[in-house]
């Protein structure tokens, strides 16, 4: 198990922005990376929202899987193409105010020419209403083309294009961990 847990590079968002962050030129001297966020979106009819992960600027077809609560109840969806990018859960527009969503994403030997997973461990979101919207656990793989180590990391709110954003006070960490 790891034994050094170092960050990398940290962002704390002073205004709202639809490009996110991008952790570019990681080095090649840990096993695996974590990134932790809190973070809140903008989309104006949603309650929590999804974060979208780009590796290595790739835009081909990621597949992912998700398993989540919400409200008191349960579901899965998944999908692959060039949209399937997203994975992990921020507060958005219709959470509490002031309340941001926490996630954290795990991608295991990152210096790998063929695999590309990341992982959410958990993130949660409180609801105006009292209910809770909780992400259990997700997959997201790159595109089978992508090869070398993942150099690159870009941490984004839901797609721009349909008015999702993060907001100001969001906070996204990189770290690297080292195994014995």
């Amino acid at each position: 198990m790891a034994n050094t847990y170092a960050l990398i590079q940290g962002y704390t968002l002073t205004s709202n922005t639809s490009g996110g962050v991008t952790f570019s030129s990681i080095p090649a001297t840990y096993t695996h990376l974590i990134i932790n966020v809190s973070g809140r979106g903008t989309r104006s009819t949603y309650n929590a929202d999804d974060i979208k992960v780009t590796i290595n600027g790739s835009s081909g077809s990621y597949s992912n899987i998700r398993l989540y609560g919400s409200n008191g109840g349960s579901n899965a969806d998944g999908g692959a193409g060039a949209g399937q990018t997203y994975l992990g859960v921020v507060a958005a527009a219709q959470a509490t105010a002031n309340v941001f969503g926490n996630g954290e994403w795990f991608f295991p030997n990152y210096r790998s020419s063929t695999l590309k997973n990341g992982i959410a461990n958990a993130g949660s979101v409180d609801s105006n209403d009292g209910a809770k919207y909780q992400m259990g656990i997700g997959s997201l793989s790159a595109p089978t083309g992508e090869t070398g180590a993942i150099t690159s990391i870009t941490i984004q709110g839901y797609d721009a294009s349909s008015g999702g954003t993060l907001t100001a006070g969001s906070t996204i960490y990189l770290y690297g961990l080292k195994s014995t």
